[in-house]
C-alpha cells in the first residue's frame, strides 16, 4: 500500500489531527503579517513553516493509510470466517459485496480471489499458520504500524488509533460485531504496539479510541 495514498477514508476516520490544509492556511495567515520588505522572515522561518506542512501531510497519510489497511484486512478476514464456519460453502451475495470494494493486493495478499472460496480455502486461510490466522494478520496490522513509526510516540499512538478506528469501521459495513479470529487478531495487534510505546517509556492512558 502507498503510504502517500489518500482516499475517501479520510472522512470516514474523523481523525482529530490538525489537517495540512489548516496548517497551510496558518501559514498564510502568518505570512499575510508580515512585511516582506521591512520585517524580512529569515529563509530558515519560511523552510520550517513549509516543512510543517509537509509533516502533516505525511502524518495525516500514515493515519489514514493504517485506517485504510486495518479496515480493509479485518472486512476479509471476517468474510472469511464466515465463509469458513457459516452455513454456506461459499461467499454469498453480502460477503461478496464486502469483498468486491477491497484491493487484495494493498495488503500483501496474492493468492486465490477471495470472492471465489469456497469453505476449504477459506479454512486454509484462517487456520494457524494461514495468512489471515490470529497471529499473521496482527503482526501485519502491528508491523504496519511500527514499520512506519519507529520510536516516535506521536506516530505510534495515531497508528494504533487508526487501526483502532479501522477495525471499527470494518465492523459497521459488517453489521454487526466481527467474528471471534478478528476480535482475537485486534487485541494482538494492539498488544504489540502498547508493548512498544512501553518501550519507549510512553504513556498509554491517553493511547486509546
Amino acid at each position: 500500500m502507498n503510504i502517500l495514498n489518500i482516499n475517501s477514508a479520510y472522512a470516514q476516520a474523523n481523525y482529530e489531527f490538525k489537517s495540512s490544509k489548516d496548517i497551510a492556511s496558518e501559514l498564510n495567515e502568518s505570512l499575510s503579517g508580515i512585511n516582506m520588505l521591512t520585517d524580512k522572515p529569515s529563509n530558515e522561518k519560511i523552510k520550517q513553516m513549509v516543512s510543517q506542512i509537509d509533516a502533516q501531510q505525511l502524518f495525516d497519510s500514515y493515519t489514514i493509510s493504517t485506517f485504510n489497511f486495518a479496515s480493509d484486512t479485518f472486512k476479509i478476514q471476517g468474510s472469511l470466517s464466515d465463509i469458513f464456519t457459516g452455513e454456506n460453502s461459499v461467499a454469498d451475495s453480502r460477503i461478496q459485496g464486502i469483498l468486491s470494494t477491497i484491493d487484495e493486493k494493498s495488503i500483501g495478499y496474492n493468492g486465490k480471489a477471495l470472492y471465489m472460496m469456497d469453505s476449504f480455502d477459506a479454512s486454509m486461510l484462517v487456520k494457524d499458520g494461514g495468512f489471515f490466522s490470529v497471529e499473521n494478520t496482527a503482526d501485519r496490522i502491528a508491523d504496519f504500524v511500527l514499520s512506519f513509526a519507529g520510536d516516535d510516540e506521536k506516530l505510534l499512538k495515531a497508528g494504533r488509533e487508526g487501526m483502532l478506528r479501522g477495525f471499527k469501521d470494518a465492523e459497521k459495513i459488517w453489521g454487526d460485531a466481527l467474528p471471534e479470529i478478528s476480535q482475537k487478531t485486534i487485541e494482538l495487534a494492539t498488544q504489540k504496539v502498547d508493548k512498544k510505546l512501553s518501550q519507549i517509556g510512553a504513556n498509554l492512558m491517553d493511547a486509546s479510541v
